[in-house]
């Protein structure tokens, strides 16, 4: 998945700590189908997201820096 992120949307991982990752993001995915499937994509990741998917979806499309954390 990280390695499609970088292919489709120049996300590079720009910090790491513990549980979470950062991403600064070159292409943000178009708003509906792109944005939904990075969406889910990102849910994976981070299983304690208390976003819904539509949520994160409106997120990835607007900002240029994705944050992944996944709480154990």
């Amino acid at each position: 998945m990280l390695a499609q992120w970088r292919r489709r949307w120049d996300a590079r991982l720009v910090a790491s700590w513990g549980t979470m990752l950062q991403f600064q993001v070159g292409r943000r995915p178009a708003p509906g189908d792109e944005a939904w499937t990075a969406a889910g994509q990102l849910k994976a990741l981070a299983a304690n997201l208390d976003l819904n998917r539509w949520e994160v979806a409106v997120a990835l499309s607007a900002g240029d820096a994705w944050f992944v954390h996944n709480r154990p």
